[in-house]
C-alpha cells in the first residue's frame, strides 16, 4: 500500500514543472463533468464556462487512465502497518459489486443496519453493551469498478481479538444474520430520507447529477435509483 496523496519525500521534491504537467495532461474538459443547479440562463453560462476552460493544449479527446483489473479474491488477504499512535485502525473489507448492480442498494441498506447509527447492530454490540471499541460502521462504497463493504474501528490494543471475533461473528453467524422487516424499513427510510434532502438545495442536487452524469453518462439515473 501507499499514501493517497504521496508519501513526505515524493511531496518535498515535486517541482512546479512536474504539477503543471500533470494539470495540463488530466485536468482538460474532455475529463470533466460540470453540472449547475440555479436561476440562471442556460446559453448564458454554457459560454461563460467555455470561456474559462479554453486551456492552450485543449484535448478534443478524453484521456483514459488504464487501470488494471482487480483479480478474484479466493482467500482472506492480511495487512498491518505499525504507526506511532496509541489506538487500532481496525477495518474488514468484504468485496461487493459495481454501481450499476441493482445489489448496489441492498449493501446500502445493509451498511445501515450493521454501522450507522446508535442503533445499529454493531454499534449496539460493540460500544454501547461491551464496550470494546471507541467507534465503528460501516461503510459501503460502490465505483465503476467492484466495489467493498468496510467495517472501519477504532480501539485499545488490549480489546483487540475480541472485537475482531465480534465482528466476524456478527456478520458470519447464522443466527445473527437474520435481518427483520423493522430493521429493513429503517434502513430504507434512511436511504429515502438523504435522497430527498439532497434535492433540497442546489448544492445537494449539483453533486448527485455530477455522480450520476459521470458515471452513468446519464444524470436521469437518479430516478432509477431512488426506484430502487
Amino acid at each position: 500500500t501507499r499514501p493517497v496523496i504521496g508519501s513526505s519525500d515524493i511531496i518535498k521534491n515535486l517541482a512546479r514543472d512536474n504539477i503543471m504537467n500533470f494539470f495540463n495532461k488530466w485536468y482538460q474538459p474532455t475529463n470533466m463533468t460540470l453540472a449547475c443547479v440555479g436561476n440562471f440562463k442556460h446559453d448564458k453560462i454554457v459560454n461563460l464556462i467555455s470561456n474559462l476552460f479554453k486551456f492552450e493544449n485543449k484535448n478534443s479527446i478524453a484521456i483514459q487512465r488504464n487501470r488494471p483489473i482487480e483479480p478474484n479474491q479466493n482467500n482472506i488477504r492480511v495487512n498491518f502497518k505499525y504507526l506511532p499512535i496509541n489506538e487500532i485502525y481496525l477495518n474488514l473489507a468484504y468485496p461487493t459489486c459495481d454501481t450499476y448492480n441493482q445489489d448496489t442498494t441492498c449493501f446500502d441498506i445493509l451498511g445501515i443496519i450493521y454501522g450507522q447509527g446508535d442503533s445499529s447492530r454493531l454499534y449496539n454490540a460493540l460500544k454501547i453493551q461491551k464496550q470494546l471499541v471507541n467507534s465503528v460502521g460501516v461503510i459501503p462504497f460502490s465505483s465503476k469498478d467492484n466495489g467493498i463493504l468496510i467495517t472501519a474501528t477504532s480501539l485499545s490494543a488490549d480489546n483487540f481479538l475480541i472485537a475482531l471475533d465480534e465482528i466476524i461473528d456478527t456478520f458470519h453467524n447464522k443466527k445473527k444474520r437474520d435481518i427483520t422487516i423493522s430493521e429493513i424499513e429503517k434502513a430504507r427510510l434512511i436511504v429515502e430520507k438523504e435522497f430527498i434532502y439532497q434535492k433540497e438545495t442546489s448544492a445537494g442536487l449539483a453533486r448527485k447529477y455530477g455522480y450520476f452524469e459521470t458515471t452513468f453518462k446519464d444524470e436521469t439515473e437518479t430516478d432509477l435509483f431512488g426506484e430502487q
